[in-house]
């Protein structure tokens, strides 16, 4: 096996480490104890696993999460860099917008979907104490959900029932239009810091010029950015456009299936919202906040 790791300094400079294995320890138990040492620290552990007999379980005890953990046969230098240099440097506020109607066909393409969104939520590393993380589901109705812990994020969402019904994405970004005219109009609020809102859906909306309607609002708002996915074998590609940001061609990303090559999926959409959120930061400063 092999171990890179940084140094780090007294001024808390972030410490990460390499472990590049099989996962086949002679001590498992050892392992498992160090491991979790680890956790306990300030050490952030990326593991490669290697080989053609990995020990996956083994593998996922050391890893930090489930997001510092790749294959040796689906990932390069450069996806691995992103993943340990990428931090977003600039705080920002979420909001995931998860389609949860009948077009998604099984229950089991919406577990895909909120399995997707906590682990990009702990691949962005927010800090849920200084920022807004929310996720709204939707079907013939809408809910919005709002979180103040990282594990409270990451239960909740994975309990998330399927709802089943037409596809009213109008009524989904209506609360996050509300939310935002309500943030601009008030004075305690952070009117300047970035807002990502992210989109997940087969893009067939039951209201589609509602829904026209609803995203020019929301594009009226500079520190808003809307990223829209694509997911299934009948996209709509068109309606997708509407909702992202410009340019589309960086706020839409289109996937068969979320467990195909979404560690590279959740690599393009980091790099992407780190890029909007800093350019947005240096051209409106960010406020004090109070939730």
């Amino acid at each position: 096996m092999v171990m890179a790791a940084s140094e780090r300094n007294s001024n808390d400079k972030r410490q990460v480490a390499i472990l590049m294995s099989d996962g086949a320890s002679t001590s498992p138990d050892r392992t498992e104890k160090m491991a979790a040492k680890i956790h306990n620290s300030q050490l952030e552990m990326f593991v490669v696993g290697i080989g053609e007999n990995v020990n996956l379980e083994e593998l996922k005890v050391i890893a930090s999460s489930p997001s510092h953990l790749y294959m040796e046969d689906s990932i390069t230098p450069t996806h691995l860099s992103e993943a340990i240099c990428n931090d977003c440097r600039e705080e920002f506020d979420i909001v995931f917008v998860l389609d949860s109607s009948w077009s998604l066909r099984t229950e089991k393409n919406f577990r895909k979907e909120i399995h997707f969104v906590t682990e990009l939520g702990d691949n962005l590393q927010l800090d849920f104490k200084r920022v807004s993380v929310s996720v709204i589901t939707y079907a013939d109705q809408a809910k919005e959900y709002n979180f103040r812990s990282k594990n409270e994020f990451s239960s909740a969402v994975l309990n998330l029932p399927w709802l089943g019904g037409n596809t009213y994405t109008d009524r989904a970004l209506s609360i996050v239009l509300e939310n935002v005219e309500n943030r601009a109009n008030s004075v305690q609020s952070t009117v300047e810091r970035p807002l990502v809102v992210l989109v997940i859906t087969d893009g067939g909306s039951t209201s589609p010029f509602v829904l026209e309607k609803v995203v020019a609002r929301l594009k009226r708002f500079k520190f808003v950015k809307l990223f829209a996915i694509g997911v299934g074998v009948s996209i709509n590609i068109k309606e997708l456009g509407l909702i992202a940001s410009d340019p589309s061609d960086s706020h839409l990303f289109m996937v068969d299936d979320l467990e195909v090559n979404n560690k590279i999926l959740k690599s393009l959409l980091k790099s992407q919202i780190c890029r909007d959120t800093q350019f947005l930061s240096l051209i409106s400063p960010p406020k004090s906040f109070s939730k």
